[in-house]
């Protein structure tokens, strides 16, 4: 009689689910036509049902990816409901200030080159992109994606929510296995502002930083997995994804693999240790390398790490420098600026934004983000200069070092521009969920006094 009412139980609880994720989806759907519907009346997109298919994809691929976890079920199907209501309000106030869907020019050219490529281009073609755009394969992205679901600028922001949400979930599954923090952390990355703005448009840096936890996330499985079989697939479908990921941004994606694969050399009895480092220690040791490598050397490096674009993003940093004002004071240079580095973090990760270029929502939306973005992540950066912590081998090779030297790579080549640092915040938000320094009200405090002391130096410079 006891197990005949349990099952009961958990069967109505079971329904009941099942009824809630229905009305979420009828939800979703509903909002989608919104949007949908706004853009083919104020903005000339087309109107395609295809759009409403990819979201149903979608959301039954969440609810398959997390079929073991409730409370990461939870929390995505509510995320993607939010993310779309987000979209909804973005889309139909911009008719009413910007009086454009696009926030950047890169945006907006993403969307161009592949709307007129859908249209007027067959499918089965060469393409031929300068060395210098390698890492701009995102055209082709959309002009698939758009062949496939419709061509409407809503597709790239839709399928970016999709990897927003993907990235939440694959991290979860990997690292946030302790009870006390991982909901935090989750409920960090997937909320964090400057990553849903960027989901909003058709940009290439949400997608990316997926490739990037999905490396690491296949590595983490492989480490996990018994049969030797099984463990080089993983690791095969690793290397496919680096590959894949450097026509995004080159050579990221191989670092990850890369100290991925030193790990797996270690030995057993490393393997199996929980070390006590001082990010900042390594911080340094990894750029005082970095820099010799780059400066104290008078050839190039033929690999994936000194290719022809990272040098000519280097060259438009010197010319940024020269136009900087106060900022350029944060610039690394050569190795002996190396004293600047825990000071570059900061301006790498978000420098301070101009609080008198908001003329529209778009930049309004923007600067808003940021200002909260900093403030979330400022003492993260902060707990980097003043804590040690206990971490485990594996996560130090998988996520702190290469994220502390493509870290050390915007630092010397950051041109500026926020978004060539966006897929690097997951990692980020995940190692200051080590130190637990992910607490709202004290980051909001120490981001208003940097924010305050800034905008004092506005006042008062002249």
């Amino acid at each position: 009689m006891f197990y005949t009412s349990q099952n009961k139980f958990e069967n109505n609880i079971s329904i009941k689910s099942k009824e809630n994720y229905f009305f979420s989806l009828m939800i979703l759907l509903i909002i989608d036509l919104l949007i949908i519907g706004i853009t083919f009346l104020g903005f000339n997109q087309n109107f395609d049902f295809r759009m409403i298919i990819l979201n149903i994809i979608v959301f039954f691929i969440i609810l398959l990816l997390t079929k073991n976890d409730i409370l990461l079920r939870k929390i995505s199907i509510k995320a993607l409901v939010i993310f779309h209501i987000i979209l909804l309000l973005i889309i139909s106030l911009n008719g009413l200030s910007a009086g454009k869907l696009t926030l950047f020019q890169d945006d907006f050219s993403y969307n161009k080159w592949a709307e007129n490529s859908a249209k007027t281009l067959p499918f089965f073609r060469q393409i031929k992109l300068h060395y210098f755009f390698k890492g701009a394969y995102y055209f082709r992205f959309l002009e698939i994606a758009y062949r496939i679901f419709g061509i409407n600028t809503l597709v790239g922001r839709f399928l970016n929510i999709f990897f927003l949400l993907l990235i939440g979930i694959l991290i979860k599954k990997a690292f946030l296995n302790t009870p006390t923090s991982n909901k935090r952390a989750l409920l960090f990355i997937l909320f964090f502002p400057d990553l849903i703005v960027f989901s909003m448009f058709e940009f290439k840096d949400i997608l990316f930083s997926f490739l990037c936890v999905l490396i690491v996330f296949l590595f983490k499985k492989a480490l996990s997995s018994n049969g030797i079989i099984k463990k080089f697939i993983l690791i095969f479908l690793a290397l496919i994804v680096a590959y894949y990921s450097s026509w995004y941004r080159v050579g990221v994606g191989y670092v990850y693999f890369g100290t991925s694969i030193l790990y797996l050399l270690l030995p057993k009895k490393f393997k199996k240790r929980t070390l006590i480092i001082s990010p900042l220690f390594l911080l340094f040791l990894i750029t005082a390398i970095y820099l010799t490598l780059i400066y104290l050397k008078n050839i190039y490096i033929n690999s994936f790490i000194f290719e022809k674009k990272f040098l000519a993003y280097f060259e438009l940093s010197n010319e940024t420098i020269l136009q900087s004002g106060f900022l350029k004071l944060f610039y690394i240079r050569n190795i002996s600026d190396i004293y600047k580095v825990p000071l570059g973090m900061l301006f790498v990760a978000y420098s301070p934004i101009n609080w008198f270029s908001s003329k529209t929502l778009n930049f309004f939306l923007f600067s808003i983000s940021r200002f909260f973005s900093f403030s979330l992540l400022a003492p993260i950066f902060f707990s980097l200069l003043t804590k040690k912590c206990k971490i485990k081998a594996d996560e130090l090779f998988l996520i702190f070092f290469p994220t502390l030297f493509v870290l050390n790579i915007l630092i010397v080549t950051n041109i500026g521009v926020l978004r060539h640092f966006i897929f690097l915040l997951p990692f980020i938000i995940l190692i200051g969920n080590k130190y637990n320094s992910l607490k709202i009200k004290d980051s909001i405090l120490f981001g208003s006094t940097i924010y305050f002391l800034y905008f004092l130096f506005l006042l008062f410079r002249n």
